[in-house]
């Protein structure tokens, strides 16, 4: 795996001896170098007449490619991300904890992130709102991406934000976020919810699904590590006659290679190919005597 398309967070003290806070230092794959326009979904979101200073504003996901900062505390009225925490499966509370830090008292989160419907092209199957929570699956490019729902958003997430409103009318899903006056610790963010039953129904569903791509990815490799050792099997088939044919030429038919050829020739893989080879013999003297 390419540590570009790996989502790596560690907290990195700007002032050890003042204690003035932490930043991130992180590396997030993106199909796109440099800036990204603010997506209309993000305009979308924001309350009617609100408005943040270019320079008071934070585009999360080329913070995190370009590892930009250290930021001090309270740099921001806005973070948004397209990606970020979709890519965030293991150490969402790091990163949840240091937007937190990020924000001014009044400050706005608004972050994409993976919905249930696009469990669907990863898994093959329609997923149910209340058995994902937050589910992790392999991408297409074998990076994990984390998929949510609502209730689960609402009941981790709201621990450190107010979730104020969520947008499905896309593909992608987006939700707008206040910020608490007080931030949990991760541990306190990462524990279910007490009392909450579809923690633990979202959590089997998601070992379920896990297995299920690790099976079909399994299937995937080995059919093509079949077809590579024909095609390989075939290759050294080729050379040997190859060199079986030259030492004929030198060493007469008792040479080391000309015995390989033989045992080749006596395989089931070369008498079933046979006819193949016998009408490509015709084609290429047909071919050699209209050049002549």
């Amino acid at each position: 795996m390419e540590i570009v398309s790996k989502f790596i967070v560690r907290l990195i003290p700007e002032d050890r001896a003042s204690g003035a806070g932490t930043t991130i230092a992180l590396m997030l794959g993106s199909p796109t170098a440099g800036g990204e326009a603010r997506p209309e979904a993000v305009t979308a979101l924001l309350p009617d007449g609100w408005t943040a200073a270019e320079e008071r504003t934070l585009d999360l996901d080329r913070a995190t490619r370009e590892r930009t900062g250290p930021h001090s505390e309270a740099a921001f009225d806005l973070i948004w991300g397209r990606s970020a925490f979709a890519r965030a499966t293991a150490e969402w509370p790091e990163l949840l904890l240091e937007v937190h830090r990020l924000l001014s008292p009044e400050g706005l989160l608004i972050a994409g992130l993976g919905g249930p419907e696009g469990i669907e092209s990863m898994a093959g199957e329609r997923a149910d709102e209340n058995k994902v929570g937050m589910t992790v699956l392999a991408g297409p490019d074998g990076v994990p991406v984390a998929f949510h729902s609502e209730w689960w958003l609402r009941a981790h997430w709201g621990r450190a934000f107010e979730v104020a409103r969520v947008d499905r009318s896309g593909p992608e899903l987006w939700v707008l976020l206040r910020r608490r006056a007080q931030a949990p610790s991760a541990a306190a963010l990462r524990r279910p919810e007490p009392g909450e039953e579809r923690e633990q129904q979202a959590a089997a569903a998601n070992v379920e699904l896990l297995l299920d791509q690790l099976s079909r990815s399994s299937r995937r490799h080995r059919a093509e590590m079949d077809s590579l050792r024909e095609e390989l099997g075939r290759e050294l088939m080729r050379k040997s006659f190859e060199a079986a044919h030259l030492e004929w030429a030198t060493r007469g038919p008792d040479s080391p290679a000309t015995d390989l050829a033989a045992a080749y020739e006596a395989t089931l893989s070369w008498r079933v190919t046979r006819p193949l080879r016998a009408a490509g013999s015709v084609l290429r003297r047909a071919r050699d005597s209209r050049a002549g």
